[in-house]
């Protein structure tokens, strides 16, 4: 029940928007329209192969477990 409960919230916490951009970064994109959309985008298009690789590894590393012996 625990792990329900932290997966939802996740996705709840997920679903806020978060102003964690710097304060360099904010003032760079409140000068061009529409830059913040453009931003956002290319960090999702970041982040996809650094997670991409970290569940592949961490599927590679819990199907080739060994049986835990009694």
């Amino acid at each position: 029940m625990k792990q329900v409960a932290g997966l939802v919230g996740c996705i709840v916490a997920g679903g806020v928007p978060a102003a964690a951009q710097c304060a360099m970064c904010r003032t760079a994109l409140a000068a061009q329209h529409g830059g913040a959309g453009v931003f956002n985008k290319a960090i999702l298009v970041l982040i996809l192969p650094a997670f991409a690789l970290f569940t592949g590894t961490f599927l590679l590393i819990y199907t080739r477990r060994g049986k835990p012996e009694e």
